[in-house]
């Protein structure tokens, strides 16, 4: 190698070297003018939802002309997510964790606002007849749209608990001298960096139902499954409506508590969207104390004023009950109309119906001899004080 060639290499070394050092110096990251993307924050408060934060939070940013899909964000920070979107407005949806982490629920149509479902997902039974569950009357009357391929309403898993918050005019701007983003990690280099600033407080979109169901001879009754249906089988989350499609929900557990000789009433909780084709509440009015329910908790029932909505008829939610006897032989099918049943609690996202006591339509069960002997008690007894047992393994 000549020396001339030394020299060359020598110096690009050098200069090199120089440039590093410079950068090294000014201890400046790299910026980029941005142009069509500009900086936002969004400011999380999660205490009306829950006693504690969610592991994390999902938002998406929809533009309000449609011309593009949502923008979405997940991140494990709750409280406050930056975010970056082109000027313009916009319409948000925040919601608890990502979609992945809901078992029980599936979120399809996420690209745009007016498809943006989140919905209960199909069981993995579907009844080829109305007889498997709940008895050949069950479907007596028609509730709207059917599943084309059985002719039943799809039996339908609970939606689990979510919250949600619908964000609306989300008005996105650069200032006059547009954002300015570090290639990496933003610094403290901030003298034409603006940030706008919004904020969400979710609230659980997800109503309860609750049944009750008053019944002559408790004692005769060894197990009981049972179904809901007309219910929306769920929610258009950027819209805050509920779809119109009525769906079958199966209620399989029931506890039993005993309030009279051979008498009693069976309950259940289920979680639904809400009724079918309707908005959120606007506001929840008392109905005054003379509607208290009889041989309840003193709650009364209140008047929902649901935005846009018909008031429900008696064929709008149908209870269907199936009643398997102590003899484990007799099985009775009740079916009940209780649309005009279904009432707010309190302000609380709670349905609930009654049926019963003073209600002639409530289910007299006949008497019929114990399998084996073995009848079915709604008691517990007190466990007896045996002192300790030796026990060899």
């Amino acid at each position: 190698m000549s020396r001339h060639s030394v020299l060359h290499i020598v110096g690009a070394v050098a200069a090199g070297l120089c440039i590093l050092f410079c950068f090294q110096g000014c201890r400046r990251p790299l910026w980029v003018a941005g142009s069509e993307y500009h900086s936002a924050v969004l400011i999380t408060d999660w205490r009306q939802y829950d006693s504690s934060d969610p592991d994390g939070m999902t938002a998406w940013f929809y533009p309000v002309d449609g011309s593009t899909r949502a923008y979405r964000y997940t991140d494990a920070n709750v409280r406050r997510l930056e975010f970056y979107l082109p000027t313009g407005n916009y319409q948000g949806v925040v919601i608890d964790y990502s979609p992945d982490e809901f078992g029980r629920q599936e979120f399809v149509g996420m690209d745009y606002a007016e498809t943006a479902l989140a919905r209960a997902t199909p069981a993995s039974y579907q009844p080829t007849e109305p007889a498997q569950l709940y008895g050949p009357e069950c479907y007596s009357r028609s509730l709207g749209p059917v599943n084309e391929t059985t002719g039943l309403y799809p039996v339908s898993n609970q939606p689990e608990t979510m919250a949600l918050d619908t964000l609306q005019n989300l008005s996105v701007f650069t200032g006059e001298f547009g954002d300015y983003i570090p290639y990496k990690v933003r610094d403290t280099y901030q003298d034409s960096f603006e940030e706008k600033y919004f904020y969400s407080f979710p609230l659980c979109p997800i109503w309860k139902m609750r049944i009750r169901v008053y019944i002559k001879g408790l004692d005769y009754l060894w197990a009981t499954e049972g179904s809901l249906a007309g219910m929306s089988d769920g929610r258009f989350l950027a819209m805050n409506h509920t779809t119109e499609n009525p769906c079958l929900l199966s209620i399989p557990d029931w506890e039993v508590k005993r309030t009279g000789e051979n008498f009693g009433y069976i309950a259940a909780t289920v979680n639904t969207w809400g009724l079918p084709n309707a908005y959120c509440p606007v506001h929840i009015v008392p109905a005054g104390e003379e509607s208290k329910a009889e041989g309840g908790d003193g709650l009364g029932p209140v008047v929902v004023n649901w935005e846009g909505r018909t008031p429900l008829a008696a064929e709008d939610i149908r209870l269907n009950l199936k009643f398997l006897l102590r003899d484990q032989a007799t099985v009775l099918y009740y079916h009940y109309d209780v649309g005009e049943r279904v009432y707010s609690y309190d302000g609380e996202l709670v349905f609930r119906v009654d049926i019963g006591p003073d209600n002639p339509s409530i289910p007299d069960l006949p008497y019929v001899d114990a399998k084996d002997s073995a009848g079915f008690d709604a008691t517990v007894s007190p466990w007896e004080d045996g002192g300790s047992a030796d026990i060899t393994f």
